[in-house]
């Protein structure tokens, strides 16, 4: 059952506004598998939204908040990440195209930017989901001066590794640079 639904019918072109709670529950489970999670700490997000009719389209614009938690890429540890999403979306009423993996689709550049609903309510929870992705950082970090996985002492390679003299078969190299230097 979807958890943000607009019933068009009520809608005006003056719009009307919503306030939704975002359950940590709810996002908990459409994140599942994605390797991001809620953040049950900080409760429940929230979405605020206006919508109203344009002509046969509805209007929807609004904020998302919440904070969810994904995996540092420097030290594996919980990355805090405050989701603060604006959305804006137009709706138009259309049957849906059933999509086949086999046909090749073509979208018309006025139809990228619109999403497709029939009957007379519009469910905002894969928008939603959606925007709590994209606001994740390709990398997220726990703080940007992490330091990562610290190496245990005894991996470590020694203070002074790679300050030893050259390489001698890098020798006939360094006179050659020497000479170009005179030169």
């Amino acid at each position: 059952m979807a958890q943000f639904v607009l019933h068009v019918p009520d809608l005006e072109e003056s719009g009307k506004h919503y306030r939704f709670a975002v359950p940590v529950r709810w996002v908990q489970s459409v994140l599942e598998g994605s390797g991001m999670r809620a953040d049950l700490a900080a409760g429940d997000g929230s979405l605020e939204v206006r919508a109203g009719v344009t002509g046969k389209d509805v209007l929807v614009t609004g904020k998302l908040r919440s904070r969810l938690l994904a995996e540092c890429v420097r030290c594996l540890e919980d990355a805090g990440v405050d989701v603060d999403a604006d959305l804006a979306i137009l709706f138009s009423r259309g049957a849906t195209k059933p999509k086949s993996e086999a046909a090749e689709v073509e979208v018309d550049p006025d139809e990228a930017d619109r999403e497709v609903f029939s009957g007379d309510d519009i469910a905002l929870d894969d928008i939603v989901r959606e925007h709590l992705i994209l606001e994740v950082p390709m990398q997220p970090l726990c703080a940007a001066d992490c330091a990562g996985i610290p190496i245990p002492e005894h991996v470590r390679p020694p203070a002074d590794f790679g300050q030893d003299a050259p390489d001698p078969r890098l020798e006939p190299l360094e006179r050659l640079k020497a000479k170009l230097h005179k030169e």
